[in-house]
Formats: structure tokens, C-alpha cells, sequence
């Protein structure tokens, strides 16, 4: 399982994605009624803001006024899952990750708890179109319910070490584990992909691709030639630079490759 974390000043657009998308269902909320529209939600939780004075119109005014998660299993660790399990694991990554008080990449550096779990928030479950994983969305009230600020340092690594203490609690592949065996089987689907090519064709690379089941996003310079892009599977995005070894796959190198 992989997990990743960060504080968006885009709460509203947050919450009706995470409701509002194709196939979405609603996990569980916290100190919201189920049902109003996320738009509504949304305007819950800026009240509370507004009520502890932490809002834009406040002295000391916080921009960055929610929290979003996604958390995603591998497919074979959700198998039959019901969505009393969905909730659980829901419940699990926001209490570990509460419990967190230092940064995972420098334990020296102690920071204060987040308090997720007494915050006003959204849980939903999406499924991948393409590759059917499914994975949760969680948008929390940057403010908790006792007018506290969630602290947001690191909140990125501590999402990633979240995952993986509930990983080694459960008996599930690491997150680095699941990195480097995703990066490979990718490596593995575009080295193959170029060898049936008779000439390199950017038209040509990015739809094969796709009919991988895989998401390729090209970005070009001035003068429109393809100086990088990067490949997503499931719900992780992989740099071209990242993935094989040699850098074999690069925009620079690729043609030659």
C-alpha cells in the first residue's frame, strides 16, 4: 500500500471530486450530515473555520485550509473487501497517522500530531478506470474540532510512513517494494513496445502505451518537441528518467534506444 498526503487551499474542489467522480462511493464522514450536497460540506467546514477565527477574513488567515489524501492498496491486498473493511482501513491510516510526531526521514525532527481523526472529513472510494485498483480519497477540515490547526510539515512523508507502518502490521508489501516492481514491469511493457516499432514515433509510442493501460503525459518545449513525460499506473506517477535503468527511456535517449 501506498499513500501520499498534502495541504491544498482547493478544499471544495477536493471534496465534490472525491464524491461527485464516476463510480465514487462514500466511505464514511466525520461531524458532516450525509445528506447535503459536497458543495455544502465544503461550507460546513468553512464555518468552523470561520468560528475559530481561522479563515481568510481572520487577522492570521490559513490558505491552505484542508488536508487530501489518497491511500491505495494493491489490488490482490483488497480482494473481497466489503466496505466495512474499506472503513477500517480508513480509520487505521488516520489514527497511525495521527500518531506520528516526528519526521519519518529525519526522526530527530520532532513535529506536532495531526488530530485527523476529531476533524471534519470526507472519506470516499474510487476504482481506477483503466486498471480497476481501488483506493481511497480522505479531505479533512485543515482545522480540527477543538480549533486546533492540523499540522501540515511533512505531511506528504508522513502519509508515505503511515502506509507504511500498516504495511508491516499487516503483513503487506512495503511501499519501496511496490515501487521498484511497478518501475519494472513498466520498464518492461516499453522496452517491449519499442521493439515492435520499425521506427521511433511519438504518435505511435504514447498510444501502445496506453492500450497498456497505463497514462502517458508528454510536455514539450517552444518549438513543440517532447523534452519529458511521465507514465501513471493506477494511482502513481513514474518520471521517465525514473524508470529502467540507463535512462534508456528518456526523451533524449529514446529514439537511439
Amino acid at each position: 500500500m501506498i499513500a501520499q498526503g498534502d495541504a491544498i487551499a482547493h478544499g471544495a474542489m477536493a471534496i465534490e471530486y472525491a464524491l461527485d467522480k464516476e463510480r465514487a462511493q462514500l466511505v464514511k464522514l466525520n461531524g458532516l450530515p450525509d445528506s447535503i450536497e459536497p458543495l455544502a460540506m465544503w461550507a460546513r467546514m468553512m464555518q468552523l473555520q470561520h468560528q475559530k477565527m481561522k479563515d481568510r477574513n481572520s487577522p492570521k488567515p490559513i490558505t491552505l485550509n484542508a488536508l487530501r489524501f489518497e491511500i491505495s492498496p494493491a489490488m490482490e491486498e483488497t480482494a473481497g473487501w466489503t466496505m466495512d473493511d474499506w472503513q477500517k482501513l480508513a480509520d487505521d491510516f488516520m489514527r497511525t497517522l495521527d500518531s506520528i510526531d516526528y519526521r519519518p526521514s529525519k526522526p530527530s525532527q520532532k513535529l506536532r500530531k495531526t488530530n485527523v481523526r476529531n476533524s471534519q472529513y470526507v472519506v470516499s472510494l474510487h476504482t481506477d478506470s483503466k486498471s480497476g485498483i481501488p483506493h481511497l480519497h480522505i479531505v479533512a477540515n485543515r482545522i480540527d474540532n477543538m480549533g486546533r490547526t492540523n499540522d501540515a510539515h511533512y505531511i506528504g512523508e508522513r502519509a508515505a510512513h503511515a502506509a507504511n507502518l500498516i504495511n508491516e502490521k499487516r503483513g503487506w508489501v512495503q511501499s519501496m517494494q511496490r515501487r521498484s516492481e511497478n518501475i519494472e514491469r513498466i520498464y518492461n511493457d516499453c522496452m517491449a513496445i519499442l521493439k515492435e516499432m520499425p521506427c521511433f514515433d511519438w504518435g505511435i509510442y504514447c498510444r501502445m502505451v496506453t492500450e497498456k493501460g497505463y497514462h502517458i503525459q508528454t510536455k514539450s518545449d517552444n518549438q513543440n518537441k517532447i523534452r519529458g513525460y511521465s507514465i501513471r499506473m493506477g494511482n502513481s506517477i513514474y518520471k521517465s528518467s525514473e524508470i529502467g535503468t540507463g535512462r534508456k527511456l528518456m526523451p533524449s535517449t529514446i529514439e537511439a534506444t
